[in-house]
């Protein structure tokens, strides 16, 4: 396994980062910024479809809470009905997951590149008030981290309707419940957990982790925000469209 990751990622990672040092003056930083945000563009096709299947899904919180309430004595058909509901609005439950699955190894062998290069006397690691080998001194990668990080989970958090869109899309859905407001307070408090949770866990992170791996970090999560930014000017647009076709 160790031998199959360094062929289909060390070597190919190690190999583009040392053609970017050089074509950008041997400046290490760049090649860092450059790096990331190709490898980013490369798992576009992946994480986009997973962002678009969370998003729906969290559109689709009372649906499914209402569904939790229907069959709560009966997990096979609670089940059933669950994949029925995904299937008609085309989510892939377990899509989200690949995309994490890849940035770990990822993130893991980047650090083993880095740090292997970085402790090269012929690799200059200085970029802008950094030593790239070492931890930012002035806590300025791991606070963009945060604030970053923060700004995308609350991105990713659903919107809530107008009052005028939300009393038209009641009139061609069942009228709510206690077990909905109680399924989706809970969702919402799980979300206000990630929006605070992952912005800390980066800061604390990269406190300690040389600040070549940080600045990856920050630009890995702005390149996150853009592609949030626009997936969610989208879906916009198209809830926008589907509620003016209920008021019709």
């Amino acid at each position: 396994m160790k031998d199959f990751l360094n062929v289909i990622l060390y070597q190919p990672l190690e190999g583009v980062t040392l053609f970017l040092y050089h074509l950008f003056g041997d400046n290490f930083g760049i090649a860092i910024i450059v790096l990331t945000v190709l490898i980013r563009l490369i798992l576009v096709p992946l994480s986009l479809p997973a962002l678009k299947s969370s998003q729906k899904m969290q559109e689709l919180q009372g649906e499914l809470s209402r569904l939790k309430a229907k069959h709560k004595d009966n997990k096979a058909k609670l089940q059933e009905e669950q994949l029925k509901l995904y299937r008609e609005h085309g989510i892939n439950p377990l899509g989200g997951c690949l995309p994490i699955l890849l940035q770990i190894p990822i993130l893991l062998i980047l650090w083993r590149v880095l740090t292997g290069l970085l402790a090269q006397d012929s690799i200059n690691s200085h970029f802008l008030w950094l030593n790239l080998s070492q931890p930012d001194p002035y806590y300025i990668l791991p606070a963009l981290a945060g604030i970053s990080q923060f700004i995308q989970s609350k991105m990713m958090m659903p919107a809530k309707p107008k009052k005028e869109d939300q009393k038209a899309l009641e009139k061609t859905s069942n009228p709510g419940k206690k077990e909905d407001d109680l399924g989706n307070s809970l969702t919402q408090a799980m979300q206000k957990q990630n929006l605070y949770f992952m912005p800390i866990l980066w800061v604390v992170m990269l406190l300690r982790l040389p600040s070549g791996l940080g600045l990856y970090m920050v630009v890995s999560i702005l390149f996150g925000v853009v592609q949030q930014f626009f997936l969610n000017a989208g879906r916009k647009e198209q809830l926008k469209t589907q509620s003016s076709k209920v008021k019709a």
